[in-house]
């Protein structure tokens, strides 16, 4: 009997990791080893009731990039601990890995070098391990070289005077780079708009008229497309698609999502899941500080309206898909029942006017309500 290859999945517990590693596991072509920060919690242990080995692995950025590594074993009734000495413990054995570099990491502290130190680190695990496939989760990417790179494409403190506006999604995009150019078979995806983000980042609001649902934001006009993903679900049969047929697709670079929409086509789709009635509104003189306590997220969301939105300059990007479909071409073929925003709300039963999903709505800044 052939022995399943390994797939390592980082973020194991996350919006992203978990769609993959419950992927993995309800196909059963690979082994999983699930990389977490939090072993004891209830998401780790249902991946060991899965099927999944789970390692605990720690990272300390900012002081020398070091990793502590330790391995749970792979049953509930031993979840012991054993030290392991590095990164290279986890990747050993392993023939492909699903990576991301998390830029909400409070490790991190706002910095792109510190982010690319954490991609180079994986990237050079992966590369000492002998794994031989990346599946790279990255992000908009910003065109190089930019203001703020030298011209290898490193970060150069010497150029960040703007680094606030653009660090995550420039760090994200120095990293995919780095990957690119190991000696392991590398593919990009940019994960879309979270679907989940209309209801943690940026709740709709219920309109004067107390019963029609009111998509309301600054910044982003009736034209700007969002490409929309249901992350915690379509991340998984993605990138399971990728890893069982991933030659076409070797050093390329695609949104995983399943549509690009407009505001008003938001809230079109939502009102035709609900059966309420839904409109879009443009409030002129909001920002989304609130979102990250400074101006990050309100000059991300700018940069990316100013530049053309979501994947400009499309054709400049290293490695961009060309085939069938665009730019959401290998999600629509790999899992062709990915789910649109509408099918989202139906299956998510999101609902502004139910009690259960009010209590679980951000706070959104009173100003825009009064806009």
């Amino acid at each position: 009997m052939v022995a399943k290859l390994l797939v390592v999945v980082l973020g194991a517990t996350g919006a992203q990791g978990g769609s993959v590693c419950r992927a993995l596991l309800a196909d059963g072509t690979f082994r999983v080893r699930a990389i977490t920060r939090k072993p004891e919690s209830e998401a780790s242990k249902e991946l060991l009731r899965l099927g999944a080995e789970v390692f605990k692995v720690t990272v300390s950025l900012f002081a020398s990039l070091s990793w502590r590594v330790e391995l749970m074993k792979s049953t509930l009734s031993q979840a012991d601990i054993n030290v392991a000495s590095d990164l290279d413990r986890a990747f050993a054995g392993s023939s492909s890995l699903f990576a991301l570099t998390d830029c909400w990491d409070p490790e991190l502290k706002g910095s792109t070098d510190a982010e690319f130190a954490q991609g180079k680190g994986i990237a050079d695990a992966a590369t000492k391990a002998g794994v031989e496939l990346v599946v790279y989760s990255g992000g908009p990417v910003v065109k190089l070289p930019c203001p703020m790179c030298n011209g290898e494409f490193i970060f150069d403190p010497a150029h960040s005077s703007n680094l606030m506006i653009l660090w995550r999604l420039l760090a994200k995009t120095l990293v995919q780079e780095y990957f690119r150019k190991q000696a392991f078979k590398c593919i990009t995806v940019n994960l879309g708009w979270y679907m989940t983000n209309w209801v943690s980042l940026f709740p709709p609001r219920i309109a004067e008229d107390g019963k029609t649902v009111d998509f309301a934001y600054p910044i982003f006009d009736e034209t700007f497309e969002f490409p929309m993903v249901a992350t915690e679900i379509d991340t998984g049969p993605v990138v399971l698609g990728l890893l069982k047929s991933p030659e076409r697709f070797w050093g390329k670079v695609f949104y995983l999502a399943s549509e690009w929409v407009t505001l008003p086509q938001i809230a079109a789709a939502y009102s035709r899941a609900t059966g309420q009635p839904a409109k879009w509104t443009f409030v002129p003189k909001g920002d989304y500080d609130f979102v990250s306590g400074n101006s990050e997220w309100t000059n991300m969301n700018r940069y990316c309206v100013d530049n053309g939105g979501f994947a400009s300059d499309w054709a400049d990007i290293p490695g961009h898909w060309e085939g069938a479909g665009g730019k959401l071409g290998p999600s629509l073929e790999l899992h062709p029942r990915i789910l649109t925003w509408e099918a989202w709300v139906k299956k998510s039963g999101f609902d502004m006017f139910d009690p259960v999903w009010q209590k679980e709505l951000a706070s959104r800044p009173a100003e825009w309500d009064s806009q």
